[in-house]
C-alpha cells in the first residue's frame, strides 16, 4: 500500500481540504486513520479583543477516518510518536475519539514546540 504510518499527507476534499495530517493506521481496504493540524498558534496584535487573542493562541488538531481517494501522499515522514496511540475503539465510540484527539494534540503540540517535522507545521502555498 502507498500510505504507511507516519507519512505526512494533504487532505484534498471536505472541510479540512488543504490541511496536513499524519497517517496513524491503515484501517480497511481504502480507509486510513489520520491525525492532523487544523490550526497552529499565531501572534496577535494588541488592539484585538481578548476573545480573538485567546482563539489565536489555540493549537487545534483532529482525528479523522478518511478515504484514500481524498488525500494526497507526500514524500515527507513525521516520526513523532503517533503510532503508539490506542486506536482500537476510535471508529465506534465518540468519547474514545475525543480522548484520542486529546492525546494526539499533546503529541503534536510537543513536536511543534521542539521543532520536529517542521514541514508538517508550515502552511501550504497555492
Amino acid at each position: 500500500m502507498l500510505f504507511k504510518p507516519n507519512m505526512i499527507v494533504v487532505i484534498t476534499k471536505g472541510r479540512l481540504a488543504g490541511k496536513k495530517a499524519v497517517v496513524v493506521k491503515n484501517l480497511e481496504s481504502n480507509m486510513l486513520l489520520v491525525a492532523g493540524i487544523d490550526r497552529i498558534p499565531v501572534s496577535s496584535e494588541d488592539y484585538l479583543p481578548s476573545w480573538q487573542k485567546r482563539r489565536n493562541e489555540k493549537f487545534v488538531t483532529f482525528i479523522k477516518k478518511i478515504n484514500i481517494a481524498h488525500i494526497l501522499a507526500t514524500r515527507y515522514k513525521a516520526d513523532i510518536g503517533l503510532t503508539e496511540l490506542d486506536t482500537e475503539s476510535v471508529t465506534e465510540n465518540a468519547t474514545a475519539k475525543e480522548a484520542l484527539n486529546t492525546q494526539a494534540n499533546s503529541i503534536l503540540k510537543d513536536a511543534y514546540e521542539n521543532s520536529k517535522a517542521k514541514w508538517l507545521f508550515t502552511t501550504l502555498s497555492f
